[in-house]
């Protein structure tokens, strides 16, 4: 690696550059959108023939009509404040609470009666346990199921990020508890309690400060948590801010409420060979937006180490 590359941080550049444009589409999406959620045409006359939704791609609908005749790249455009923003609050609260109850949890011990290395027995109970051997996403359905169908969009909305705060809450407490124990070990933290320092100015001198890159690290790493358990649930039809359910001739169908991407790939899927880019569309945004939040994780991470290479006693 040359010093040019050493100093221009390509994945956190590039990450940083598209998240800024997901943002403001995310923002201003609703007001560019060609088409409202509400606009359907599910039958319209090419000449004398009639045309029934679901349409392919054209000039007048870039990425096609769904099967109730909306657009849905305005769809698209409606949907991604929705997924954006979730994740990001979701993820935020988690490492925050999370982050701060396992630094309480690291230190809540004298430091001098620290003799095992963390990450031993203690720790393992967070992620095994009675119920370690479930999928995480089977507890999920099983909690939002009852909710998602029966609840207003914003009561189902709050139920499901407090249900994924408190779900993301053991591996967040375990990791930041288990790194604390480490670096209250260090010689200048000894050396400061030997000094009288009181446990809450440890805390803000020298533990939070070394642990803001874990901080910053862990919660771009989490948003890509929360979006792929996103993604897992709309598989089971459970969508960010309810699943509406109509009964169309002999099949049942399943709508998004807030027309989030992850929401748009699950109700389309029983199109998915008929008409594919129904499910197409969404997939390659939602990979596109999974893929930015990887390249921030990966540019701050080998920032952070260039950091500690220049700065080790830091």
């Amino acid at each position: 690696m040359t010093d040019r590359q050493r100093r221009i941080n390509v994945p956190l550049w590039t990450g940083s550059l598209l998240l800024m444009v997901f943002l403001f589409v995310a923002v201003f999406g609703p007001w560019l959108a060609p088409y409202a959620p509400s606009d359907e045409e599910p039958l319209q006359y090419v000449g004398e023939n009639p045309m029934t939704s679901p349409e392919p791609p054209s000039k007048e609908h870039w990425f096609g009509k769904d099967p109730r005749g909306r657009d849905v790249f305005s769809l698209m455009l409606h949907g991604l404040k929705y997924t954006l923003f979730f994740v990001v609050t979701v993820s935020l609260l988690r490492v925050g609470i999370g982050g701060w109850t396992g630094i309480w949890l690291g230190m809540r011990r004298p430091l001098d009666e620290v003799e095992k290395p963390a990450g031993t027995k203690g720790h393992f109970r967070i992620s095994s346990g009675l119920f370690g051997g479930i999928p995480g996403v089977v507890i999920l359905v099983l909690l939002l199921s009852t909710f998602s169908q029966t609840l207003p969009f914003r009561e189902v909305l709050l139920i499901q990020g407090t249900v994924l705060i408190l779900f993301g809450l053991p591996p967040v407490i375990a990791s930041i508890r288990t790194r604390t124990e480490e670096l209250k070990r260090r010689l200048s933290v000894q050396a400061a309690l030997v000094m009288g320092a009181t446990r809450g100015w440890l805390i803000r001198k020298h533990i939070y400060p070394m642990l803001k890159d874990t901080f910053v690290i862990l919660l771009v790493q989490d948003m890509i948590v929360v979006l792929g358990v996103l993604g897992q649930l709309s598989l089971f039809r459970i969508f960010l801010g309810g699943t509406d359910i109509a009964q169309e001739k002999e099949r049942i169908e399943y709508w998004s409420r807030s027309l989030e991407w992850t929401g748009l790939m699950g109700q389309y899927r029983d199109w998915m060979i008929v008409h594919p880019y129904l499910v197409w569309v969404p997939l390659i945004a939602y990979v596109a937006l999974l893929l930015v939040f990887h390249l921030l994780s990966v540019g701050l991470e080998r920032r952070f180490r260039q950091d500690h290479q220049r700065h080790p006693y830091l």
